[in-house]
């Protein structure tokens, strides 16, 4: 991640929750109850969200999970990792953990947790940021553990659907690649790759297993 896009995060999130709530018309509050009954993590589980910005999904899934689960919340932006921190703490919650990183380094030991999330933010990323992500997620899932990736649906209007294409051109030719067989690019790093539709219809969720595997197998 460049210097200039951090400091454009860092100074993003100030008006990030108001510009998604101005946005969203609480189809957000919709997606995140959906992703987080979706992730059906055992009871104290551990959850690492990924690109969490302001945290509204890693704080969806503490305050649903209570004190059963611990949830962590990576971002490279401090600025959105306060917001965040601020949030938590306003809600009381103390089972959240806020960590600055990237999504293609993972300061965890493998086999860490049972879910990793990434809502509405892989395509963000370039390419290359994209495929180290899922081999991170990979990495520190344990065995039959779940990623959850979830991303807006290719717009049907076709104004929206050309929006929509510029902001895939933001990450490059490979990026609008991935998007037209992106559960190939998922299956690359994961076994069991399924995708379903968000309730609203505007969004998807990629759902990506680590299997378990006998002595002898990857």
């Amino acid at each position: 991640m460049g210097l200039l896009r951090r400091l454009y995060y860092d100074a993003f999130s100030s008006f990030y929750d108001p510009f998604v709530r101005l946005h969203s018309k609480d189809k957000q509050e919709g997606l995140r109850g959906f992703l987080v009954a979706r992730a059906k993590v055992p009871e104290g589980g551990l959850i690492l969200d990924l690109c969490t910005g302001t945290g509204a999904v890693a704080l969806a899934f503490a305050k649903a999970r209570k004190e059963a689960s611990i949830v962590v919340g990576l971002d490279f932006s401090m600025g959105m990792l306060r917001r965040a921190k601020a949030k938590a703490l306003s809600l009381g919650l103390c089972n959240v953990a806020l960590v600055q990183a990237t999504a293609r380094a993972l300061p965890f030991k493998p086999g860490t947790f049972h879910a990793v999330t990434c809502s509405h933010a892989f395509y963000e990323l370039n390419a290359l940021e994209m495929a180290g992500m899922l081999k991170e997620a990979r990495r520190v899932l344990r065995p039959g553990g779940r990623l959850f990736v979830m991303e807006y649906e290719t717009p049907k209007k076709p104004v929206l659907r050309v929006l929509f294409a510029i902001r895939m051109l933001t990450v490059g030719w490979k990026g609008l690649h991935t998007l037209k067989d992106e559960l190939t690019c998922f299956s690359a790093s994961f076994e069991g790759v399924t995708k379903e539709t968000s309730p609203s219809g505007d969004s998807k969720l990629i759902i990506a297993t680590k299997q378990y595997y006998s002595f002898g197998n990857r």
